[in-house]
């Protein structure tokens, strides 16, 4: 319950009305004749306090999981969790607050002070008697979160492909959502699996199912009507994560019986081929022909020959300390590692001697990775979608997120946008980091794509812009404004094939500073 009191006599306070609240109540603030206040579990409230003996909810936003310290600066509000983060949110019309972005740390946040474009936030965990301030610009906080869709189940993992996601919902088999309009997401078909669905794997016509105990199954999903199963193949353990390979072939990561390989070149009659075991359970796999990349949980990446489906043959393996590996995803000759506590990048180069080149520290605990142009995402359970700039794969570092309503265990990608299944509230739908920027390098010969991108974006300071040209070339590297105008030259002259870095320190030709920019949407 919250309560107003007359203090005019401070030895005798007197109550003048109240609020029942289905929590406690943790923060509080009064703004002229506006109160506000969090509800422990529910996020917060805004209240009419003009008639003190009965005050009035006239707002509110739901915060999950916890909603603790709140602090109020003009029309904005900053609730912190009392875990790894805190909310910022427009209170401009208190009959309609709106959630703007999410900050995290890598500490609990415990505490906020709120004055203008600058926040004070006091974290650290009473356990390892650790703590600081942190001090953070919110002048350009904005929310990736595009949109949001229950599923019919708990959903644990999903894919993409074309306009649409596949989501592994557990116990309630497999949804099928359209994202043609990604503000609007609608669940268009579903299936009921053997087991509970783990994981998924699309190649257009066919949607390839991890059921845990019950092995695989395959469903056709040609034309994107309602799945219908196909095929199924049993595996010795219980089936989590698998990957597509060369052949037909599929490799499915089951457990603590390893890693299964099945022939699926015709998916209404899969069967098992090959198996090889390891130190701890396989959690999920990655397939570049003829390796599969193995996350063995604490036994780290194992690297496994699958020329002979028949005879998988384990080349290499490489741990990280007492971290559990969870997904991996290869690009190239590197493995982007999803660990418990952070982001691993191991060089793959040689198979069988992988070799880290960077790590940067993460939430607990990270579950599954998906990697787009310069970023890597990550599903981080408790504290939702993670993201990591990797432009230099030796000096990884996370850069921010957002949250999800319950635990974040899958993830994927695709150039549109990144989807997360979230165990406790459906999927999840977020823009880019930075989306990247394809334009042409000329008129008259060929065109040839070129990517772009930019961080921080947008930006009231400084931008560090990298792109990547197909062959050396000649050309220039400017900021221009809406209009076409030049803003500034940042480099010209003759660049290298492959990736540039330049950096911009926010100011124009004629030496002033500019109030904003942005390199587009996201």
């Amino acid at each position: 319950m919250g309560s107003t009191l007359d203090i005019a006599d401070p030895s005798q306070p007197l109550v003048l009305g109240s609020i029942e609240l289905t929590n406690p109540g943790w923060g509080l603030q009064i703004v002229e004749n506006l109160v506000y206040f969090t509800d422990y579990g529910r996020g917060l409230y805004i209240a009419d306090l003009t008639d003190p003996t009965a005050p009035e909810v006239i707002g509110s936003l739901r915060l999950p999981p916890y909603s603790f310290q709140l602090s109020v600066s003009g029309p904005r509000v900053i609730v912190v969790d009392g875990t790894l983060g805190a909310r910022v949110i427009d209170c401009s019309d208190p009959t309609d607050p709106k959630l703007l972005g999410t900050k995290t740390f890598l500490l609990n946040a415990n505490g906020a002070a709120f004055d203008g474009d600058v926040a004070i936030f006091g974290l650290g965990n009473i356990r390892s008697n650790f703590g600081r301030i942190e001090v953070v610009d919110l002048s350009n906080v904005q929310s990736p979160l595009v949109s949001q869709i229950g599923t019919n189940g708990r959903a644990w993992n999903v894919d993409l492909f074309d306009e649409h996601a596949l989501v592994a919902d557990a116990n309630a088999g497999i949804t099928l959502v359209d994202l043609s309009d990604p503000t609007h997401p609608r669940r268009v078909g579903r299936a009921d699996t053997a087991g509970e669905a783990m994981s998924v794997a699309l190649d257009g016509k066919s949607a390839f199912v991890a059921c845990s105990g019950a092995g695989v199954e395959v469903f056709n999903i040609e034309g994107w009507s309602p799945p219908v199963r196909i095929g199924a193949v049993d595996t010795p353990g219980h089936a989590t994560g698998l990957a597509l390979g060369k052949n037909g072939y599929l490799y499915v990561a089951d457990a603590l019986a390893g890693l299964a390989v099945i022939d699926a070149y015709d998916p209404t009659t899969p069967s098992h081929v090959g198996q090889i075991q390891f130190g701890d359970r396989a959690w999920e796999v990655a397939a570049v022909y003829p390796y599969a990349y193995v996350a063995t949980g604490v036994f780290g990446l194992s690297v496994v020959d699958v020329s002979n489906p028949a005879l998988p043959v384990q080349i290499g393996n490489i741990r990280h300390g007492g971290s559990v590996v969870y997904d991996v995803q290869v690009v190239g000759d590197i493995a982007y590692v999803c660990l418990s506590d952070g982001l691993w990048v191991v060089d793959v180069t040689d198979p069988r001697q992988p070799r880290e080149l960077g790590y940067a520290e993460g939430y607990p605990t990270g579950f599954r990775i998906s990697v787009h142009g310069e970023y890597a995402y990550q599903a981080s359970d408790l504290a939702g979608l993670q993201i990591y700039e990797i432009s230099d794969p030796t000096q990884p570092r996370r850069i921010g997120g957002d949250d999800t309503g319950g635990s974040a265990f899958g993830i994927a990608s695709n150039d549109d946008h990144v989807v997360v299944s979230d165990y406790g509230s459906g999927l999840y739908v977020f823009r880019h980091q930075c989306p990247v920027t394809r334009f042409s390098s000329g008129v008259e010969a060929p065109a040839q794509e070129i990517l772009l991108s930019a961080w921080p974006n947008p930006s009231r300071g400084a931008v560090r812009v990298t792109f990547e040209a197909p062959e050396r070339s000649s050309g220039t590297v400017g900021v221009f404004d809406a209009s076409g105008r030049r803003v500034r030259i940042l480099a010209e002259g003759e660049f290298v094939a492959g990736m540039t870095a330049v950096s911009w320190d926010g100011h124009g030709d004629d030496g002033h500073p500019l109030r904003a920019v942005s390199t587009g949407p996201g």
